[in-house]
Formats: structure tokens, C-alpha cells, sequence
């Protein structure tokens, strides 16, 4: 780690955990056990080299969606009348093929290239490539669905035209029922995730962890992230006491027995979030406890407590719609970087492409940066692009 970097033990850390009635206090946390670290050749051969090496807590900022999104002024039929999707707010009843659901979320998903669609039945919508669009053949996204039959409010169709319309405010909803659409302009549409792919992709962290604890306020609401209950250890929102059960689960089983475990916390830490937590206090002791992941993701940097951000291994940052986000996060990572104009010269490099990334490596000296998981494109405060 980066001499730079705080120490995760110093007083001004520390100092943000306090008492909680609700939850248990650092001075009662379960005693340390000294326990090897788990042999990486074993658990992990074959990793791909700049992935997160374990154990490592990773941190990763914005929207881990991609880019699904309707144009701010696209039409949203409500029990209460149409309104523009924009203007849709949770709780709000819309309606889709299975009559009027529920909205658990809004996303506003800042700016866009998109595209306009008119369909043979004289419907319009203004769209993403990547939103998916309700066929005879399933959810596809837009840019499959150029010979498909459709799915509107009044029957099939087929996409008449397609032209560019250009970047535009964008939004997105999420709602609650079973295949997560709705209507949208008349045209069936519906609301993936970076977080899924790290744990299901065969070419990252699929079946490297004894068992997987997923914690998500979204779980129910996205469709990916629902999929993820057939195969982890799921829970729908964070109470200390999961992470309680977690710890005290390990220490029933000898050094040699105890499981490779991977815990992931996604949208639980927001700006309501209390930084007086047991998991942000277990992110200085997540490694003795066999905790080879700690992964939290979230859509406020200022959110997070200085424990977690101070015991960062890795960060992945995806693009951010709020200028002052950025500048915040340019501040605790830039002197990694030789300064935040550094950083924000790599972020820029790194946001080229749509929905990429960029991935700092918090472990090497000096710190690394990457351009999603695949080159080098800083290390220290020299620039490689």
C-alpha cells in the first residue's frame, strides 16, 4: 500500500465508530484468531492478472449498471395519468403487460447517446442501444431487435425506423414484478450489473469462494441481481447482526476448515447509511476471518466511511454523473497519482469508451491504474495514453 495512504488504525478513523444501540460496539467484536492467509495458488490459480488478488477489499463507485436508459421526456402511464419518466417517482403505480407495478427506483443516468425508434403501428420512443425492448424472442436490447417482433400496448409490431437522435438526459426505472417491465411510449421495455459479472463470470471470480453472502437493497428489483438468490447467500437489506452471524459462523471452524468466503454489500451504503457501522469496522479485520472479498458498491463516494475507504485494496470507478463526486474522489486518490489533475487526466482516458471503467490498484507501490481489467495506463504519477 501506498505510503501515502492514511492509516486505516489512526485516531481520526477509529473515531468514526462509535456505540450503537442497534448494533454491537468495537469493544465487543469477536476476538481475533490468527489464521493463515489463504494460499492464492490453490484458491485462485489462474486469476486473471489485474483483477482484484485476494483477500482485497474493493470499493466501487457509480452506477455498476450499464447503460439502459429512455430519454427524460419519455411517457410513463401511471394510475394517476401519464407522466413523463423524469417525473416518476417510487412508489408511483405504472403500468406494464401484468397491469400496474409498483417503481422501487428511479435512476437518473445523466447523459446518453441515443437512439429514436418509430415502429410500423406509428408508436416513437427514444432510447439506448443497450435498453432492452420486449420480444416474441425475449428481452432484447434495442440493437438486436432490428428484424424482431415487438411487444406494444396494442399488439406486435416490428421497428419501422431507427435514427440517431443524439446525447441526451436519461433515466431509468425499476419496479416490482416478476420480469421487471413496463410500458414506456406504449413499447414494452425493461430495467446489468458489473457486481454479477465479477461473481459469475468464469473469467473472474465464478466458483472461487466457498459461498458467496450478497447484501442488496436491489436484490428484489433488478432481474440479474434477483437471479443471484439460486446461487448465493442472499439478503434484501443490511442489519449488523448478518455480519454478526457471518464472523461467528468462521470462528466455529478451525484455521483449516474455515470457508473462503466472499461478502458483497451492493447500494446499502447511501448518504442515510450510518458510517457507525460493524461492516465498516470489519473492513480493517475482514482478512481474519477468511473474508477473501469484501466488496461494497455505491453510488455515493461521500457516503462512504473513512474506514472503508482508507482500507480500500481496490476501486473501481465508473462513470460519474456528478461533477463534485468526481472531485471528491480526485482528492482521496489524486497524490496516489502525482496530483487530482493526474487522476482526472486517467479517469478521462478510461470513460472514452462507454460504459468502461477505471480500476485503481491500491496494493502495488506506487498505485496502479487500469483501464477496466484489461492494460496499464498509469502507475504512480506517470501517464502511459
Amino acid at each position: 500500500m501506498d505510503e501515502n495512504k492514511k492509516n486505516p488504525k489512526d485516531d481520526s478513523d477509529e473515531s468514526e465508530v462509535k456505540k450503537d444501540t442497534k448494533s454491537s460496539s468495537p469493544q465487543s467484536f469477536p476476538k481475533i484468531y490468527k489464521v493463515k492467509d489463504p494460499p492464492p495458488s490453490k484458491m485462485f490459480a489462474g486469476l486473471h492478472e489485474h483483477l482484484p488478488a485476494p483477500p482485497s477489499l474493493l470499493l466501487i463507485i457509480g452506477s455498476v449498471r450499464s447503460g439502459k436508459c429512455l430519454h427524460e421526456y419519455s411517457l410513463v402511464e401511471t394510475d394517476k395519468g401519464i407522466k413523463y419518466i423524469k417525473n416518476v417517482k417510487i412508489g408511483d403505480m405504472v403500468l406494464s403487460d401484468s397491469g400496474y407495478v409498483e417503481v422501487d427506483k428511479v435512476y437518473k443516468q445523466g447523459k446518453k447517446t441515443c437512439f429514436k425508434i418509430i415502429t410500423e403501428n406509428n408508436y416513437e420512443l427514444v432510447l439506448t442501444d443497450e435498453h432492452k425492448i420486449h420480444t416474441l424472442n425475449g428481452m432484447k436490447p434495442l440493437k438486436e431487435c432490428d428484424n424482431e417482433m415487438i411487444i406494444t400496448k396494442t399488439g406486435m409490431t416490428k421497428i419501422k425506423s431507427k435514427e440517431y437522435y443524439g446525447e441526451v438526459e436519461c433515466y431509468d426505472l425499476s419496479v416490482k414484478n416478476e420480469n421487471h417491465r413496463f410500458y414506456s411510449n406504449n413499447i414494452s421495455v425493461s430495467n446489468s450489473n458489473l457486481l454479477c459479472n465479477l461473481l459469475c463470470n468464469p473469467a473472474m471470480y465464478k466458483d472461487r469462494f466457498d459461498v458467496v453472502h450478497l447484501i442488496s437493497n436491489t436484490l428484489n428489483a433488478d432481474p440479474k441481481m434477483k437471479m443471484m438468490k439460486k446461487y448465493f447467500a442472499c439478503e434484501d437489506h443490511y442489519e449488523d447482526s448478518m455480519i454478526e452471524s457471518i464472523i461467528e459462523s468462521q470462528k466455529t471452524l478451525g484455521e483449516e476448515d474455515r470457508l473462503n468466503l466472499a461478502v458483497c454489500l451492493d447500494d446499502i451504503l447511501t448518504k442515510d447509511f450510518s458510517k457507525n457501522n460493524y461492516v465498516s469496522f470489519l473492513a480493517t479485520r475482514f482478512r481474519h476471518y477468511g473474508i477473501n472479498l469484501l466488496a461494497f458498491t455505491t453510488q455515493s463516494f461521500r457516503a462512504v466511511s473513512g474506514l472503508i475507504r482508507n482500507n480500500a485494496t481496490n476501486v473501481i470507478i465508473c462513470k460519474q454523473q456528478n461533477s463534485k463526486e468526481l472531485e471528491k474522489i480526485a482528492e482521496e486518490y489524486g497524490d496516489l497519482f502525482g496530483s487530482p489533475d493526474n487522476f482526472v487526466k486517467l479517469y478521462n482516458i478510461a470513460h472514452k469508451e462507454r460504459y468502461s471503467f477505471l480500476h485503481l490498484d491500491l496494493q502495488t507501490n506506487p498505485a496502479t491504474a487500469y483501464y477496466q481489467f484489461e492494460r496499464v495506463i498509469g502507475r504512480g504519477d506517470e501517464i502511459y495514453e
